[in-house]
């Protein structure tokens, strides 16, 4: 019986370690090194993010200028329910970056998605005088946590 119960003490710590576990975020990138062309405006439509099961998602853009150029980098995420019907007159989101010559900036934000499943990159501004490089869009998924 002593027994039994040192096993049925010890199979309760490990479940409550189990259950005090940190969640991980998973990182998915949505844009890939894409390369904008100086005082563009492109159209991109692609880079589908699929966050069906989560509430808020984490965003994070990083983006390389060539040059000497400042201005502002604007990026629109479009949004769909179905990953099919995508929604680009109000975009979900408008990431707007600082740019600073010769140097990778990094902007990091969350984002409340409600009943949205998809995000995807919709259009890039690129207001500077000069190319940026290795512009990285990833978003960071979290499982939603249990009674919550």
């Amino acid at each position: 019986m002593k027994r039994l119960t040192q096993l049925a003490v010890v199979a309760l710590a490990l479940f409550a370690f189990a259950e005090a576990s940190a969640q991980q975020y998973g990182g998915t990138q949505i844009g890939t090194n894409m390369v904008f062309e100086p005082n563009t405006t492109n159209t991109i439509n692609a880079g589908t993010f699929t966050c069906t099961k989560e509430h808020d998602v984490g965003l994070k853009l990083a983006v390389t200028t060539k040059g000497t150029g400042t201005e502002v980098l604007t990026m629109t995420l479009q949004k769909s329910f179905d990953g099919t019907n995508w929604f680009d007159a109000a975009p979900i989101a408008t990431l707007q970056l600082s740019q600073a010559a010769n140097t990778t900036i990094v902007q990091v934000t969350n984002l409340t998605l409600g009943a949205i499943g998809y995000l995807r990159i919709g259009t890039v501004i690129n207001a500077a005088a000069n190319t940026n490089t290795a512009v990285v869009l990833t978003g960071f998924k979290k499982p939603v946590r249990q009674g919550n």
